[in-house]
This record gives C-alpha cells, sequence and structure tokens, in this order.
C-alpha cells in the first residue's frame, strides 16, 4: 500500500471519528430530552427545567384511561407478533422451498403492503368491514396488524432460510427422523435469529402503528399511539413524556434480552 493509499484511509478514519458522535447525537438526543422532560416539575416541556421530580409519573400511574390504551396495544403487539411470525414461517417456507404456478403473483401480494401508503390499506379495510356489516375494535384492528406486519417477517424469514443447507434435513430423514422431528430438531433452531428478528419486527409494527389503526379500530376501544397522539394535539404535556420514556425502556430491555439470549446460543 502506497503513502497516498495510507494518507486517504487516514483521512476518511478522522472524518469516521468526527461523523460519528454527531450521527448518534442526532439519532438519541430526541429520545435523551423526553427522558428528561418527564422528570420535570413544570408542566412545560422546556429548558431551564424548574426541578426533578417523579410527580407525573405518579400521575401516570393512576392515570386509568392512558393504561387501558397501554393494555390494548401491548396485547395487539403480542398478538400480532404470534400470528405474523406463524404465517410469516410458512409463506417463506412456501415460496423458498416449492416450485408452483403463480408464485410471483403470490409474492407480490404478500408484499403489497409494504409498498401501499398506510392510509390507501385503512381506507381500504375500512370499506371491507362495511361492506361486510363487521363491527370495528380490536378484532378488525389485529387483522390490520397482521396484514402490515406480515410482509417484513415472511422476508425476514425467507431472507434466513435462503442459506439454510437442506443436507441436514436430508441427512435426518436418512436417519429415520419423522418430519415433526425435522422441523423441531433441525429447520427450527436453526432458522430461529430470523424468526426472533421477524417477531420483533411485528411487534414493533404493532405496538407504534396509528395511521391504519385509527380507520379500523372503531369507537370503543384505543391504542396507545391514538392516546399520546390526542394528549399531544394541545401541546406536550409531561404525562406524555413520562409514558414515551416507558415505552423506551420497555423496548431497550425487550431488545437486550433478544440479544443476550443470541449470544449465548
Amino acid at each position: 500500500m502506497g503513502p497516498k493509499a495510507r494518507t486517504g484511509r487516514a483521512a476518511w478514519r478522522w472524518v469516521g471519528w468526527f461523523y460519528l458522535p454527531l450521527v448518534y447525537l442526532f439519532v438519541f438526543l430526541p429520545s435523551l430530552i423526553v427522558v428528561l422532560m418527564s422528570f420535570n416539575t413544570s408542566r412545560l416541556s422546556f429548558f431551564p427545567l424548574e426541578g426533578l421530580g417523579l410527580g407525573w409519573y405518579r400521575k401516570l400511574f393512576a392515570n386509568r384511561i392512558m393504561w387501558e390504551a397501554a393494555r390494548n396495544s401491548l396485547l395487539l403487539g403480542l398478538a400480532t407478533m404470534v400470528l405474523a411470525t406463524v404465517l410469516g414461517f410458512l409463506f417463506a417456507y412456501l415460496i423458498v422451498r416449492f416450485r408452483f404456478p403463480g408464485k410471483e403473483l403470490l409474492t407480490s401480494l404478500i408484499m403489497a403492503p409494504m409498498l401501499t401508503p398506510g392510509v390507501i390499506i385503512g381506507v381500504s379495510l375500512l370499506s371491507y368491514y362495511y361492506s361486510l356489516k363487521i363491527p370495528r375494535g380490536l378484532g378488525t384492528t389485529l387483522l390490520a396488524h397482521v396484514v402490515l406486519a406480515l410482509p417484513y417477517t415472511a422476508l425476514v424469514i425467507a431472507s434466513r432460510m435462503q442459506g439454510f443447507d437442506v443436507r441436514l434435513e436430508e441427512a435426518a430423514r436418512n436417519l429415520g427422523a419423522s418430519e415433526w422431528t425435522v422441523l423441531r430438531r433441525i429447520t427450527l433452531p436453526l432458522l430461529w435469529p430470523g424468526i426472533l428478528a421477524a417477531a420483533l419486527f411485528a411487534f414493533t409494527i404493532s405496538i407504534d402503528e396509528f395511521i391504519v389503526t385509527f380507520f379500523v379500530i372503531g369507537e370503543r376501544s384505543v391504542t396507545l399511539p391514538m392516546r399520546i397522539y390526542s394528549g399531544v394535539r394541545f401541546g406536550i404535556t409531561p404525562e406524555v413524556n413520562a409514558m414515551a420514556s416507558l415505552m423506551l425502556v420497555f423496548s431497550t430491555v425487550l431488545l437486550g434480552l433478544a440479544l443476550t439470549r443470541q449470544a449465548r446460543k
């Protein structure tokens, strides 16, 4: 390597050291500000802080409407995670392992929600529910969330399955293992990182979804993003910051547990 090449690499290294902190600052600073403002004793989410305390967290824990919305979001997230991951695995297994007429068309239909604006999906599902006279609620919202999350779970699992060595399954069958044993002892353990990533994708999509939920949830139910939106229309309160901070901690802990479990394996 010549002197010019070494000089160029050194220059790019310094550029990286300069921009990397800026990128991290741009990504994490808003979240840190939200957490800090949740401890502010003032109702105004502005600097300078009047004081620090846990008053807004105590008020949040006494807010029955907010926790009902959080419960609905958690139930929807868990149900979406299970259904979208199972359906995504089945679809990925189908398109990777088999050839059949209409395979490309089926793949395009499953992946279509990734490229379709949420407003269009919401209006379409709303019209569909109205035409069949299906009452809107958490059930209709769950169906919408599964539709939104399915392309991501199928894509993640299919990507993992592309590099799968099918000779391992063939060897197990040659040794007398049943199809269920091959699936349980060979296929699923080797695909587990992709399945776990797909499940986290589905859970995150459901917890964060607002636009489509607004159209399909009805009047009697509410999710956490909708409740937060209704609370910030006239200004961001520290109570909303407290809930956002708890969601951030929950997401961080969930991701940390998933990464720790994967690292141990």
